[in-house]
């Protein structure tokens, strides 16, 4: 911050610089510029250079800011006449003029002026360095406006998905708790190691669901400890379960249980006590890619599968906020068979 508070003092100091000795650009070669530089330094007030140099800054950080864009104009420009009239008041007092010849040398700016034209140049220097002022600040204001909606749209952003977040959770635990419920009501000694994997989940969800990213390899071992809990529930008369994870797994991130949701529906409306429910499901990390494979049969009414749409839904809004131009979403579904396919950076 202190190393770009330098460049711009610099900046400034280069461009007041330029601004003063700006007729040497346009000099003969053969022209005798030293002379020339002593001259117009001499012929010209500190007092002047230092008023445009006030004008400037006190237009660019008091006026604009404090007067005309706080709806006080007509005290802007009265300000403003109030300043020209004082300029023309030294120039008069001064006996500032700008000569066609200083120090032997012509001065390139006066070449093919009109007396006239002559006359009133120093007072240009009062437009000039207000013009120039005005635009700065205006440039400025309009960066620091565009920063603050970009600020904004970032919170509101951040507060969807906090919004998105705080609906995973309770959708969660509830099929969860469910589950166990079905165990424990029927004394099957599967309840309590239930428990035991709900507990480690729960432990994941409470300290990891908040943050905008996590640790893969903590979301692929909550992922673990769901298949674990499913297949404690489920009937292996029917059910074919087929889950595997390839590739490292090591210094990537993910959004918390984004996967979640699609492993979720596989199982909630995917499985079926009557008929066979083959559940495939696979996840591949490649460098820093991560393919997600989900297929299985639909045995759930249309009504059910309404509230999967609004899971659906849930997820492809987090995946536009925090991949957005990144990912892929496939989501086919073939008469009974619903097949996902997802691919994201990690």
């Amino acid at each position: 911050m202190k190393g770009k508070s330098t460049v711009i003092i610099l900046f400034h100091i280069l461009g007041w610089l330029c601004f003063f000795f700006l007729p040497v650009i346009f000099m003969q070669p053969d022209s005798n510029i030293s002379d020339f530089l002593v001259a117009r330094i001499s012929q010209t007030p500190v007092i002047i250079f230092s008023f445009l140099i006030l004008l400037f800054y006190g237009n660019a950080y008091f006026l604009l800011p404090e007067l005309f864009f706080k709806q006080k104009k007509a005290r802007y420009f009265l300000t403003l006449l109030l300043l020209a009239i004082a300029f023309y008041l030294l120039l008069i007092f001064f006996n500032v003029k700008k000569p066609a010849i200083i120090a032997g040398v012509e001065d390139p700016l006066a070449r093919a002026s009109t007396y006239k034209l002559r006359q009133i140049r120093p007072f240009l220097l009062f437009i000039i360095s207000w013009g120039i002022s005005s635009i700065i600040h205006y440039a400025s204001r309009l960066r620091k406006v565009e920063n603050k909606l970009i600020e904004n749209e970032k919170e509101k952003i951040k507060a969807e998905l906090a919004f998105l977040n705080a609906q995973i959770n309770p959708h969660f635990l509830f099929n969860t708790l469910n589950n166990i419920y079905s165990l424990s009501i029927s004394n099957s000694p599967k309840a309590s190691a239930s428990i035991l994997g709900l507990s480690k989940i729960l432990r994941y969800i409470t300290s990891e669901i908040h943050n905008e990213m996590v640790q893969l390899e903590k979301e692929l071992t909550c992922i673990e400890e769901f298949i674990k809990l499913q297949k404690l529930r489920l009937s292996t008369d029917t059910v074919r379960l087929k889950f595997e994870i390839n590739g490292s797994r090591l210094n990537k991130k993910i959004a918390p249980l984004l996967l979640m949701t699609f492993i979720e529906n596989a199982f909630k409306y995917g499985v079926s006590n009557e008929r066979a429910s083959p559940i495939d499901i696979s996840i591949d990390i490649h460098d820093d890619r991560l393919e997600f494979y989900s297929k299985n049969l639909m045995h759930q009414h249309n009504k059910s599968l309404e509230h999967m749409g609004l899971g659906i839904l849930n997820a492809k809004k987090r995946l536009d906020h925090l991949y957005s131009g990144k990912y892929s979403l496939t989501i086919d579904r073939n008469n009974e068979l619903y097949e996902v396919k997802l691919n994201l950076p990690v």
